[in-house]
């Protein structure tokens, strides 16, 4: 059975031979459909336009993943060390009669140049002041630097040896009585036995 599919009624399809038949197609001139903008299919035709979009879509793409592998495979900024200063606080030797926190270090008036005792000091002897170059020593509350100052004791004060010695701050201290019954604590460098006073 024979059907035509063409409006010009050229085209046939032979059922026998089984293939299409073009009986007069050449002198038919071509039909042209006509071709709605909207209803163009994609790769039928592509225009300059379409090129430089796709090549503009290429690029975009690109860019991305550049941007996106340049953030996720750069390093991880690092610090620079910096050198800090510290302080160091070392603790001044103390004794048990001392404070702990206590960090003031007073120096008796004047300096320790030389040791003067003539005879070794002990309980119940007289000592007197000495070698001060007429400055004096501090007789202090306790046996130490950081006691508090009860007089200056000027050179020839004489006193009583009430107790034994104290060793505080890299000085002998002796607990004493002055004339007037003031009790205190003096540094043995400074005091020497009045011999016959007993």
């Amino acid at each position: 059975m024979a059907s035509e599919f063409d409006r010009s009624g050229l085209l046939s399809y032979d059922e026998e031979q089984e293939e299409w038949g073009t009986e007069g197609l050449e002198a038919a001139p071509p039909v042209r459909r006509p071709v709605s903008r909207g209803r163009r299919r994609l790769g039928r035709t592509l225009t300059l336009r379409g090129v430089l979009g796709l090549l503009l879509l290429v690029l975009l793409a690109v860019a991305v993943w550049w941007g996106v592998q340049t953030i996720l495979l750069s390093p991880a900024p690092t610090a620079t060390p910096t050198a800090i200063a510290t302080l160091a606080i070392v603790p001044y030797p103390t004794s048990a009669a001392m404070p702990a926190e206590t960090v003031a270090v007073v120096t008796p008036v004047p300096s320790p140049t030389r040791t003067l005792t003539a005879t070794q000091i002990g309980e119940g002897q007289t000592v007197r002041v000495t070698g001060t170059d007429q400055e004096g020593i501090r007789f202090r509350s306790g046996p130490g630097t950081t006691y508090g100052t009860l007089a200056i004791l000027g050179e020839g004060t004489k006193l009583k040896v009430l107790e034994g010695s104290e060793v505080a701050e890299g000085h002998t201290w002796w607990r004493l009585e002055m004339e007037d019954g003031t009790i205190g604590w003096a540094a043995e460098g400074w005091l020497q036995v009045v011999a016959g006073a007993d």
